[in-house]
């Protein structure tokens, strides 16, 4: 197996397959690269971050799903797959309507070794179903000096025929205690622990050794739990609404972004509800740059109440 050998420390680096994401709206049908590293990736580079994105997808796919990456400066450590990982997403109502996903093709997981050799300060790890990412992968990303975050959304299904499946996630406690933020949204968190009330949810997960606890909430923004401490965070409104897949992957990288420049839970949360907002205009990934997020923190027309 080729390893990765990189040159120097990175800022973040991203785990998780880089996708063929096919959209299909009343309004629209086309077919984009997707995946929480990749939009992970995206909004961190353009945001400044040293970026580095570890992904498993075929050959043939190269030029059409890395190459835009490698042109925003992100280092790819591409471990080649037969197969790269196809979903299909089906929304009923529009852009803020219910999503019906089918899986056409799956890509090879990932081990231990994909990540031997990446430093980072921080490593987003974003599965998309449940045989992605064993709990060895998550056990040798943890370092002393570096920090991890998790989307939790694939561990907790999986994929059966071509139909996506809720799933338990078995080894959870001994891959939660390797977390440092981990983002869910509020019918995860619940299905994550057990619990109905969003608040102990969080409380059980910051229980299970999680420091950090973010929990989505669409259009009502989103509730964050550190050192014992809820937080609310509103959402941004969109000045128009384009695409919402791949928002809760920018949400993310924008909190990474801003605990990474030092900022409290509320300003990361805040600037991830923005990030999250500017992506939601487009078609793919976040297209700004962090002085667009800033003037659009500054001059949004105002927050959705929580």
């Amino acid at each position: 197996m080729k390893r990765t050998n990189p040159a120097r420390q990175f800022d973040v680096c991203a785990v998780g397959h880089i996708t063929w994401d096919c959209i299909v709206s009343p309004t629209l049908r086309t077919r984009i690269p997707g995946g929480t590293a990749y939009y992970g990736a995206v909004a961190l580079a353009r945001l400044g971050l040293e970026t580095a994105v570890v992904t498993r997808l075929a050959g043939k796919d190269r030029e059409a799903l890395i190459r835009p990456l490698e042109r925003l400066g992100v280092r790819v450590f591409n471990f080649e797959s037969a197969e790269t990982t196809f979903f299909e997403n089906v929304y009923e109502g529009g852009a803020r309507g219910t999503r019906t996903q089918k899986v056409h093709a799956l890509a090879e997981g990932f081990v231990p070794e994909h990540v031997e050799g990446v430093s980072a300060r921080m490593f987003l790890l974003g599965p998309l179903t449940n045989t992605d990412m064993p709990l060895s992968l998550f056990r040798s990303v943890k370092r002393p000096d570096n920090r991890i975050a998790v989307d939790v959304q694939g561990m907790l299904r999986r994929v059966s025929g071509h139909s996506v499946e809720s799933a338990v996630w078995g080894d959870k406690l001994e891959a939660l205690r390797c977390i440092d933020v981990l983002k869910a949204d509020d019918r995860e968190a619940r299905s994550l622990t057990g619990e109905n009330e969003l608040g102990k949810a969080m409380r059980r997960i910051a229980e299970y050794g999680v420091r950090e606890v973010l929990v989505t909430l669409g259009s009502q923004g989103a509730l964050s739990l550190c050192e014992g401490r809820e937080v609310r965070i509103p959402a941004f409104e969109p000045r128009r609404l384009v695409d919402t897949t791949g928002c809760g992957d920018t949400f993310l990288a924008g909190y990474l972004f801003g605990r990474h420049r030092s900022m409290g839970v509320r300003e990361a949360g805040l600037t991830a509800a923005a990030l999250a907002a500017l992506k939601a205009e487009v078609l793919g990934p976040f297209q700004g740059s962090a002085r667009d997020l800033t003037r659009f923190s500054l001059t949004a027309p105002g927050l959705i109440p929580c």
